[in-house]
């Protein structure tokens, strides 16, 4: 199975086939890119075995590899199961990037890649030249009029993970002003982050400009703009976090505070801000990983530290009424 035998005819193999040649470049950008490194380079004494029996059945063999948390054995199956069928080459990266397990990181076929494109238009990306399943989540926005003071709308996201999380909070702001609602406040407690591009997309419904870096490994720090022509660039603005906030829900809030586009209530966040970043390949295909840490575009990274409120320890209840007190009566 993953015999050095196989293994060698594999690196053989790699200079004369295409796939091969795009497994193995994406394989080592993993390696170079990726920010958990530590996922990467494992205790020697929880590796898998270099071989497995030759009698060893395909499903509790597969079930290994996805369970295993040495790097280089799970390289070397799925780079075989390219060696055995070209065709294999979009589901082995597909596997080799989930088997990465941040609920982030996804790679895209060129078929996925042209309908997310088709769909949400060009992403900013990073070219790589070669010769993303959507995001596995399914959570929504969802939102209400306040109970409190029905002239504040209250707007949850839950993740920042799924692609349409811009298109969310645009119906919900959309829907809420239709019903007389004039300050918005944005509940991101519990929200573990996402995509960096739903991020900018996010925040530009708010407030334009450069509002963070990003820190990428092995890189100079790239500049992040809020993307978008701010409908909504006029009405008070506050978010809520608590500490399970983390990631791309950082960066939102911390980018939108920094700037003073909005007031932060609630608890610190977790301060875990790595960024999940686009590639894009020139054979169409796109990955997103998770390759470098927010910060604001000028400051500390939130790293460590995360977004502190405006007012720590307050409530969803304060952010309602501070959002009303910033209305004319």
């Amino acid at each position: 199975m993953l015999s050095s035998v196989a293994l060698s005819a594999v690196i053989a193999g790699s200079v004369l086939s295409p796939e091969l040649d795009k497994f193995q470049k994406i394989a080592d950008m993993i390696t170079e890119k990726y920010i958990y490194t530590s996922h990467l380079t494992p205790p020697k004494t929880l590796t898998l075995p270099a071989s497995l029996p030759s009698h060893t059945p395909l499903a509790l063999e597969q079930t290994l590899i996805e369970h295993s948390n040495n790097w280089e054995a799970v390289q070397a199956y799925y780079r075989n199961e390219v060696l055995k069928n070209p065709k294999n080459l979009d589901f082995a990266l597909k596997s080799l990037v989930d088997w990465l397990g941040d609920n982030h990181s996804v790679y895209l076929n060129k078929f996925e890649a042209t309908a997310l494109k088709s769909r949400y238009g060009d992403l900013p990306c990073l070219q790589y030249t070669l010769d993303a399943t959507p995001t596995r989540t399914t959570a929504q926005v969802t939102y209400e009029v306040s109970q409190e003071d029905s002239r504040v709308g209250i707007i949850r996201i839950e993740d920042f993970a799924g692609f349409d999380r811009t298109a969310g909070v645009q119906e919900a702001l959309n829907a809420l002003t239709a019903q007389g609602v004039k300050a918005f406040v944005i509940d991101l407690r519990g929200n573990p982050g996402g995509l960096a591009v739903e991020m900018m997309r996010t925040a530009g419904l708010f407030q334009s400009g450069f509002l963070w870096r990003m820190r990428l490994k092995g890189s100079f720090p790239i500049p992040l703009p809020a993307l978008g022509n701010k409908p909504y660039a006029q009405v008070p603005l506050a978010l809520v976090i608590d500490r399970n906030v983390n990631s791309a829900a950082e960066g939102f809030s911390g980018g939108l505070q920094r700037v003073g586009r909005a007031k932060v209530f609630g608890e610190t966040s977790a301060g875990n801000v790595e960024a999940v970043y686009p590639y894009c390949f020139n054979d169409g295909s796109m990955m997103f990983l998770a390759s470098g840490q927010l910060a604001p575009f000028s400051g500390k990274t939130w790293e460590g530290v995360g977004v502190v409120p405006d007012q720590p320890g307050s409530t969803l209840s304060d952010a309602v009424k501070w959002a009303a007190g910033q209305l004319k009566p």
